[in-house]
């Protein structure tokens, strides 16, 4: 089976929602007005094509989650991957600190 491969990964492909598709989403409105703008630039969305794949995978740890990801790409079918992370708790920015240290004050 021979499938043509997107020349352009689909996450380079992704647009910003509409503001029919955003008014389709109805957890949206439940937000405060500052949220629903941060939750509707953060959205986007892709047309799928022949060859595209999409896993969304998790991980005890970050080892394990290099273990599955070298699993996945070292599969005789795969020929080209790439990976986004998400953080379930994201790290605070921590410039602030880092400098202060560096500055000794």
């Amino acid at each position: 089976m021979n499938v043509d491969i997107p020349s352009v990964p689909l996450w380079q492909r992704a647009r910003p929602l509409s503001d029919a598709e955003l008014a389709n989403i109805p957890w949206l409105v439940s937000l405060s007005l500052s949220e629903q703008e941060r939750a509707a630039s953060a959205m986007r969305a892709a047309t799928a094509q022949a060859g595209d794949l999409l896993c969304r995978i998790v991980a005890r740890s970050n080892a394990d989650l290099q273990r599955v990801i070298d699993e996945i790409v070292a599969y005789q079918g795969i020929l080209r991957a790439s990976t986004l992370i998400a953080l379930a708790e994201q790290v605070r920015y921590r410039t602030i600190p880092l400098v202060r240290k560096a500055s000794g004050v």
